[in-house]
């Protein structure tokens, strides 16, 4: 179920929620190259499902679950009080933001001031960047693997761990391979393909 969130108001000053582009991602990249690191990605799963919804918000139960009630022979004039929140709330994506940085110092990891989307851990050799449910970092194999371990006690997430050389990887719509001596981004076939199709393929040879 999506929740639409209806503007009240002009203006809003409680929404921001740093996100990340490309050259960010490849910061990444750079550091990995520079200290002969592994890099690993994680993807959360239902991400907005595992924040806390911290206004007073109902909502009409689905039909199926009304329908079941009233089989049952209970009322259906109930509401349902939600308890986490729905992709289409605008707080959704900070609170997100938040809950994740939470997370990441819990776990030791250090925020960046000027760009709040980075977090590093000296001691650990760990370094990450978060693009709202996604997260791309780098470190010594070891040191991701029990990263990941950590992270998972706190957040629902998919994560294969540190990725070999050699093997292709996906972040940001970009594709990348990483070597000891050099990393390969391509744009991704996909992104290229929408974007030919909206200029109209004719136009290229």
């Amino acid at each position: 179920y999506v929740g639409r969130e209806f503007k009240f108001l002009s203006e809003r000053w409680d929404l921001f929620a740093p996100g990340s582009t490309l050259s960010c991602s490849r910061a990444i990249d750079f550091i990995a190259l520079q200290l002969s690191l592994s890099t690993f990605q994680w993807d959360a799963i239902s991400a907005y499902l595992q924040i806390t919804e911290d206004e007073e918000i109902y909502s009409d139960p689905p039909p199926e679950y009304l329908e079941e009630l009233e089989a049952a022979g209970k009322s259906t004039d109930i509401m349902w009080r939600l308890l986490k929140q729905l992709n289409g709330r605008r707080r959704a994506g900070q609170l997100w933001v938040d809950f994740m940085c939470d997370c990441l110092e819990e776990l030791g990891l250090e925020r960046c001031e000027a760009h709040p989307q980075f977090y590093h851990s000296p001691s650990q050799m760990i370094y990450v960047e978060v693009h709202m449910d996604d997260g791309h970092g780098a470190g010594p194999p070891e040191n991701i693997a029990k990263f990941i371990s950590d992270l998972e006690k706190l957040v629902y997430i998919m994560s294969v761990g540190a990725i070999p050389h050699g093997t292709p990887s996906s972040h940001l719509r970009e594709q990348r391979v990483h070597s000891q001596e050099k990393v390969v981004t391509t744009e991704h076939v996909q992104k290229a393909d929408n974007e030919l199709d909206e200029v109209g393929r004719g136009w290229c040879n």
